[in-house]
């Protein structure tokens, strides 16, 4: 399933985003944009997106990098929820990611 030594392809723009609880699809809405924007691309806001760095990375570190991403971008970007785990699927051998999020305590949405 590891192409080129140990290395695969990790889906930036196809994210799933898995929650235990109701998330209203405003939130959604707005991690989904989060998730899939590259960071640099957004004009106004060169700091907004996800960075590609993981891309060309070893398997190990590439999951890393992004778990770390995700989890910085997302208490920046959407204070609302917090990340509580980042997983990956292999399907087609592409890395999937998994977004685990919960609703912070003081959020009632």
């Amino acid at each position: 399933m590891l192409n080129r030594g140990g290395w695969m392809n990790i889906q930036l723009n196809r994210a799933v985003i898995e929650s235990e609880t109701h998330i209203s699809s405003e939130i959604l809405r707005c991690l989904n944009c989060l998730y899939s924007t590259i960071e640099g691309t957004c004009a106004l806001d060169r700091d907004f997106g996800l960075t590609i760095e993981c891309v060309d990375q070893p398997l190990p570190v590439a999951k890393n990098l992004y778990a770390l991403d995700v989890t910085e971008k997302t208490e920046k970007y959407e204070s609302r929820v917090s990340v509580k785990e980042v997983t990956f699927e292999v399907v087609k051998e592409k890395l999937v990611p998994h977004i685990k999020i919960e609703l912070k305590e003081d959020d009632d949405e």
